[in-house]
């Protein structure tokens, strides 16, 4: 009897036992003439057809299926051993009869290269394509046949603390210490990878259990219970809210340490971490983070300085809530500290760009009761927004407020032109060279706050080149979930192109430090990788949507305005430059505001360039000597 008999004998008559030795016997030849055979037997899966008539109407209905259960466990069994992985995921159903009990009696005698591959896939909706469970994937992998990937972890482990009996759901946390894996490694990776365990209670109704969640709980158990250590579930949790999860996700992950209760001791213990919330895209992680920072900040540890630079970013947000919370906070640190106020009340100044009658008027009162006398730097700043202060407002600052008289000047006279003898006259441009200041400068640029933003943030890249490395790169991750959140987002009127090209930038910078770091860039790349691919499906499902996260050389306007290419060469550059690890600053970088390049300075930069022996950029150059200062001429526009 060949090969295609034997089989067929075997699956006509349900010779269950005779299967896996039959298999394991078979040679290459002998598994490619059973494959043959199965695509003429795949009528076990179908199901016998009986015509319903109702009405008038007739249609047909399934009655019974075409094979047995024991068909159906040998058919997939000899799919296991004779099949391909993408012919075996093909067969409807083969999977779900490959139950743990009889991969253990058939691994030992036959595993294919692609067990692996198959088991740990998971589906484009996120969902494991294996039937087993967690702790059957655990034992797999003890004997050695598989290795799970991160993904599939999460994926199962939501589940693992369920049991079932007699259709009814249990909760059994207790099997997460039945294996050492799961609580030393395994249960880290749902901080780490987007789990689904904040619906684990929507598709069950525990018996011994009732309240809001299932893991919030267990998690709360292994900290009380000493078996993880309390202080890492409170430090991952703030992480995971801001790790670019969905905002469902997000949210669930600030419940969940708002649920541990944690002390004012161990929230002082965390605040780089919870500092770092303020980039976050979801308002709710971003309230959550100042609900504990006024919890913390009357105590004597609490790092006000921190906050504050940090607050340009919340003052700036979208969510009147934030900013409320915001301007809570900075009355309080105002209060105990004097010298702080006129750099607090600048900042406070920001609200004004929204135009909302009480926060302008909260902020308004805190410039009232803060501004020191006799500042010039907060009436100058406030000049900047009388057109969008409001009544109310406007009568709270008062004299603080240019008055129409004082409004004409000079320089307003018709036919009055400035002159400008020196450089003295204009504030020297700040550039960063430290990485913290890059770091403060680099949450501020996407929104271009100021004018020269653009310009000293490319200076930064460059000058702070050879900081970034190790740890540092990680402290990118807020900077690159800003400027993915600028380009995935709608535009608001206060965002031009160069916001949206100077976001371009930054991540395709991102994806540079990741082919020169793959191990400390890991996270970024798998950011930026995860905003990608959902921005490509938006655009690919939808008619309206264009693909909004493009390559930094493809970037162009609606319009193709060639004005903004200029901006985009010098990107272009500085990416290259970036590179090939050449930290030679661009010629063109101002040293003066607004937008003015010392002569001296340039002529420095180009000595710099001959001295390396490297050729000057003939656009860097040319846009280098228009912003050179010359006495009696009005400052160059600002980018």
């Amino acid at each position: 009897m060949n090969p295609t008999e034997k089989f067929e004998d075997i699956l006509k008559n349900e010779k269950v036992e005779e299967n896996l030795p039959f298999l394991s016997s078979l040679d290459a030849k002998g598994k490619k003439q059973v494959a043959t055979k199965l695509k003429a037997s795949r009528y076990v899966w179908e199901y016998n057809m009986k015509t319903v008539k109702n009405d008038g109407w007739s249609y047909q209905t399934t009655q019974s299926p075409k094979g047995t259960e024991k068909q159906k466990q040998i058919y997939a069994l000899a799919s296991f051993f004779c099949h391909t992985k993408q012919e075996f995921q093909r067969e409807w159903g083969a999977g779900q009869y490959l139950s743990k009990k009889v991969l253990d009696e058939v691994l030992p005698i036959y595993c294919p290269t692609w067990f692996v591959a198959y088991t740990n896939e998971i589906s484009k909706e996120g969902w494991a394509v294996t039937r087993l469970d967690y702790h059957e994937l655990v034992d797999l992998e003890k004997q050695g046949y598989l290795k799970l990937r991160p993904e599939l972890v999460v994926s199962k482990l939501a589940w693992a603390i369920t049991t079932r009996e007699e259709r009814k759901s249990f909760f059994t946390p207790a099997r997460l210490w039945e294996d050492p894996v799961t609580l030393e490694k395994h249960i880290w990776y749902l901080f780490e990878y987007e789990a689904n365990i904040y619906v684990a209670n929507n598709y069950n109704s525990y018996e011994n259990f009732d309240g809001k969640s299932i893991w919030q709980a267990t998690f709360k158990l292994l900290a009380d219970d000493k078996h993880i250590d309390r202080a890492r579930i409170l430090e991952q949790a703030l992480l995971a809210s801001n790790r670019n999860f969905n905002k469902i996700a997000s949210g669930w992950y600030m419940d969940l340490f708002l649920f541990l209760d944690p002390s004012i001791h161990e929230i002082l213990d965390l605040q780089p971490q919870l500092y770092s919330l303020f980039s976050s895209p979801h308002s709710k992680v971003i309230n959550g983070a100042l609900k504990l920072v006024k919890m913390i900040q009357g105590e004597p540890s609490f790092d006000a300085d921190e906050f504050l630079v940090n607050t340009g970013m919340l003052l700036s947000s979208e969510t009147k809530s934030i900013i409320k919370s915001s301007l809570q906070v900075l009355d309080k640190i105002a209060k105990g500290k004097a010298g702080d106020r006129e750099d607090m009340c600048s900042l406070v100044i920001q609200v004004f760009i929204h135009q909302d009658s009480e926060l302008q008027l909260r902020a308004a009162k805190f410039i009232e009761k803060y501004c020191p006398p006799g500042s010039e730097m907060v009436p100058a700043e406030l000049s900047v927004y009388q057109g969008t202060l409001m009544r109310e407002a406007r009568a709270v600052l008062g004299t603080l407020l240019v008055t129409k008289d004082e409004e004409v000047t000079e320089e307003h006279e018709e036919g009055y032109s400035p002159t400008y003898t020196s450089l003295q006259d204009f504030e020297i441009l700040p550039v960063p060279i430290h990485f913290d200041e890059f770091l403060f400068l680099a949450s501020q640029a996407f929104d271009n706050n100021e004018p020269y933003h653009f310009d000293t943030f490319l200076a930064g890249i460059i000058a702070v080149h050879d900081q970034v490395k190790g740890d540092n790169i990680e402290k990118l991750e807020p900077v690159l979930q800003r400027a993915l959140k600028r380009l995935t987002d709608d535009w608001p009127s206060n965002v031009g192109y160069l916001d949206n090209l100077l976001s371009v930038f930054f991540v395709e910078y991102c994806e540079v430090l990741y082919e020169k770091y793959p191990k400390e860039a890991r996270t970024l790349s798998k950011l930026a990788n995860a905003e990608r691919q959902q921005d490509l499906k938006l655009a690919s499902n939808s008619r309206w949507y264009h693909q909004r996260i493009t390559p930094l050389n493809t970037w162009h306007t609606s319009s193709y305005s060639p004005a903004y290419y200029l901006f985009k060469n010098l990107l272009v550059l500085v990416l290259e430059k970036v590179k090939i690890d050449d930290t030679l600053p661009l010629l063109s970088t101002p040293t003066h505001m607004p937008c003015w390049l010392e002569a001296n300075s340039l002529v420095d930069r180009v000595k710099r360039y001959q001295q390396d022996q490297v050729n000057v950029d003939a656009l860097d150059l040319q846009i280098a000597l228009a912003r050179c200062f010359r006495p009696s001429q009005p400052p160059p526009r600002p980018c």
